[in-house]
């Protein structure tokens, strides 16, 4: 057997209501990442470009917030359960699911135009609606003053 198949992946234990309730969370992989990418590009860009905290993420785009705490309790279909979640637990989710994502801050300022790079693309090609024109013209030249 493989090291892979013997390591556990990290979780974070978040508490979900005033009875107490529990649900485990996790960091987020790869996978995780492209698929956010596809419908949060913007978003994703701005957190892993340190533009925008993670505690930050549920104040400015609950949607997007959801759905990270769907994934990170591999639920991502129950992403809208998640945007009902009050607003200390989805706090304490998000920045538990981030630490348990981003190791190590110096490999992330290192990998991250390589991951934008690599996921974007993949992105691109998984939706190909996203090359498609605008039917704006764009002029590099300057409007006259």
């Amino acid at each position: 057997m493989g090291i892979l198949s013997e390591v556990a992946v990290d979780t974070d234990t978040i508490i979900l209501n005033k009875k107490g309730d529990t649900g485990e969370v996790r960091g987020l992989s790869l996978t995780d990442i492209g698929q956010l990418m596809k419908d949060h590009l913007k978003e994703v860009s701005q957190l892993f470009e340190g533009r925008i905290k993670i505690e930050e993420v549920a104040t400015q785009w609950p949607v997007f917030a959801a759905r990270i705490i769907a994934i990170g309790m591999d639920e991502p279909q129950a992403w809208e359960n998640a945007r009902k979640l009050n607003a200390t637990t989805q706090i304490d989710a998000l920045m538990k699911i981030w630490d348990l994502t981003i190791i190590d801050e110096d490999i992330l300022g290192k990998a991250y135009s390589r991951l934008t790079s690599i996921l974007s693309r993949q992105v691109l090609q998984a939706s190909p609606e996203l090359k498609k024109p605008t039917g704006k013209e764009t002029s590099s030249r300057r409007p006259k003053s």
